[in-house]
């Protein structure tokens, strides 16, 4: 019930408007049972199954319950297929095919090669390797038959849907290639985020210097280019090589325009601006970073999920973007409405893409003393997403929710955070040099009243943990490391940190 009832709250007025004119059309009289079951749900704030459960006794539906939530789910989704197929990639052709099929069975055999012929040609252009292979495969057929029932008949055509299929069957080995390189550095990428041994670093190398990776004309059709792309991407983010990983997001976006965005998943065009705005932003090129955060904020997408994605690409960069140029009454409404999108997204967001954007959020409302809002994002994540998040990006939580804390005099909850860490790095069994060392950074700093007593103290743990930050399996924590290393030098300056940021930034204008 509850999957149904995520579904109607979903609908924007518009598809609510059309599914009551067609999907709840009926011609028996008065309301029909299904969209009895759908008004009551609609009606709904939150979710309750007892309430939906007690509406639908009192109108006597309750023994067709199990039926009514399944027929309604399913008629919502063939509605919404039909309302949203200009917008949906592939359904233009998926339903060629169906209507081919139809014909087919009915002895049409002539509209149907017309309509058959007309699907080759546009799935050339625009379907998948699957839909490209079904429509050439009905094609040789339809070929071999007007051969055989007319010996005048030229081979001619037939040929050329065999060499067609030929050449796309190459390029679907070569994109399984692609893929499969891909599949494994993924794979070596999250072992790696957890403790990047030489090992690793020895295999992503290994994928990297394969040929089909170094060359950009083995990648032969558009999906084998995106990942070619995306594998590169991914080595130079790993290495830290900003300025190779800029001009391999720029490439891959130019490549994205010159095509036609609207050729690929706007997924795929999502993500690629998530990687360049990330670029320019690593390379400090603060007025492109302006410029393809404006093109990707205008992007045109048609679903929840792409909504999503946008958002939280956006965001993240914009707050960035608004803090460098100290437009603080912008970023102030930017971080807010952030909060209060992360609200409305709820389970939505996957985590780990909630946790990039809760930290980035976090990480300004620091920044401007906000810490009473940092910490209710911070638990909000902590309370319900911290499954199957990568360290490196926890503990960073973990950290701010320390910071503010600390700075707000909260020593009850400081220690509670050091044992929650702690406890984490027990129950996945992890607990390497830096972790250590950080903890052991926090455990004394909570132990001070005056840090102006104590600047040897704080000095030789900054010491210490730059130190133990500087190993090299240890690069999954270079983000962290100057978190903490400012809020260190905030502590030898007996200043809290929103406090010494300002004065940092007014020194650095």
């Amino acid at each position: 019930m509850q999957e149904l009832y995520h579904l109607i709250k979903s609908l924007d007025a518009n598809e609510k408007k059309y599914f009551r004119r067609f999907g709840l059309k009926d011609e028996s009289k008065g309301k029909s049972n299904t969209e009895t079951l759908f008004e009551i749900i609609d009606a709904l704030d939150e979710f309750d199954e007892e309430k939906i459960i007690n509406r639908l006794k009192r109108v006597k539906l309750d023994k067709q319950i199990s039926h009514l939530k399944t027929y309604l789910y399913e008629l919502l989704l063939d509605t919404l297929l039909w309302y949203n197929k200009e917008r949906i990639k592939g359904f233009d052709t998926s339903y060629e095919s169906a209507k081919i099929s139809l014909l087919e069975d009915r002895g049409l055999d002539e509209e149907a090669l017309k309509l058959s012929v007309r699907l080759a040609k546009n799935t050339s252009n625009e379907g998948s390797f699957i839909e490209k292979w079904n429509a050439l495969s009905r094609n040789i057929h339809y070929a071999s038959n007007q051969f055989l029932s007319d010996k005048k008949n030229e081979f001619s055509e037939l040929n050329n849907w065999v060499e067609q299929r030929g050449v796309l069957l190459a390029q679907m080995q070569r994109y399984h290639e692609y893929d499969a390189l891909l599949v494994q550095q993924l794979r070596v990428m999250r072992k790696a985020m957890q403790a990047r041994s030489d090992e690793d670093l020895k295999a992503l190398n290994e994928i990297f210097n394969q040929k089909i990776v170094q060359q950009k004309k083995l990648a032969d059709s558009r999906d084998s280019c995106f990942i070619f792309h995306t594998i590169r991407l991914h080595h130079f983010q790993i290495f830290n090589n900003w300025k190779d990983f800029f001009a391999e997001a720029k490439t891959l976006t130019e490549y994205l325009k010159k095509e036609g965005i609207e050729k690929f998943p706007m997924m795929r065009v999502l993500w690629a601006y998530s990687q360049l705005t990330q670029a320019c932003y690593y390379t400090q090129q603060w007025k492109e970073l302006e410029k393809y955060l404006n093109e990707l904020k205008v992007i045109a997408v048609n679903n929840h999920t792409e909504t999503m994605a946008q958002f939280t690409y956006y965001t993240q960069l914009a707050i960035t973007l608004f803090d460098f140029k100290r437009n603080e009454k912008q970023l102030k409404e930017l971080l807010h409405e952030t909060v209060s999108h992360l609200k409305q997204f709820k389970n939505r967001l996957r985590p780990d893409v909630r946790l990039a954007i809760t930290i980035t959020t976090i990480s300004a409302f620091v920044e401007y003393g906000e810490y009473e809002t940092a910490i209710d994002v911070s638990e909000d994540f902590l309370t319900n997403y911290d499954s199957g998040i990568r360290m490196d990006a926890l503990l960073m939580l973990y950290v701010y929710e320390f910071i503010c804390h600390l700075e707000m005099g909260n020593m009850l909850y400081v220690n509670n955070t050091i044992q929650n860490v702690y406890r984490y790095f027990l129950r996945n069994q992890y607990k390497g040099e830096f972790e250590s060392t950080l903890m052991h950074v926090f455990k004394k700093i909570s132990e001070m009243q005056d840090y102006s007593q104590h600047k040897k103290e704080i000095q030789k743990l900054k010491e210490e943990l730059d130190a133990s930050g500087g190993n090299a399996s240890n690069r999954q924590h270079l983000a962290l490391l100057p978190i903490v290393q400012s809020f260190l030098d905030a502590k030898l300056a007996n200043q809290k940190i929103h406090v010494f940021a300002a004065a940092q930034k007014k020194k650095g204008e």
